[in-house]
């Protein structure tokens, strides 16, 4: 006896049965659910701000506990800053600075109100020099 490939299967049955009751017979009463999604950015921004009130925190949410403000890119958007404005009292105003790595951008500074001269010397200048016109460095090099 032949087998008869899987795709074959779903796609009579969707020809037949139409792809509403395709979905019906693989999820059942299942409601389905749609996620919005995030703006740039926000996702790793979250994490960070998590991750500086321990380690069963809830996530804050983009536009819900805080909104990016000022947000520049540099070095052909290899290097980003943004500051983050709170919408709530769940987390205080901050500043990050993003750099990517592998294709997806990752906080290496912040979020904070103000960053040692030191931490900077890794990064581009012109972000170090960006970052001292807001007044966010202190110390010396």
């Amino acid at each position: 006896m032949r087998k008869i490939p899987f795709f074959l299967i779903i796609l009579a049955t969707v020809l037949t049965f139409g792809l509403a009751s395709y979905k019906s017979m693989l999820y059942g009463d299942a409601k389905l659910v749609t996620i919005a999604s995030a703006a740039p950015l926000t996702g790793q921004i979250s994490q960070a701000l998590a991750g500086t009130s321990g380690d069963q925190a809830v996530l804050p949410e983009a536009g819900k506990d805080y909104t990016l403000e000022n947000v520049k890119y540099f070095d052909n958007k290899e290097w980003v800053f943004a500051g983050i404005k709170p919408v709530s009292n769940t987390i205080d105003s901050s500043d990050v600075v993003l750099q990517k790595k592998n294709g997806v951008y990752v906080v290496v500074l912040g979020p904070g109100s103000a960053f040692s001269r030191t931490t900077t010397l890794t990064m581009p200048s012109d972000i170090a020099q960006y970052l001292n016109q807001q007044g966010l460095l202190y110390g010396s090099n």
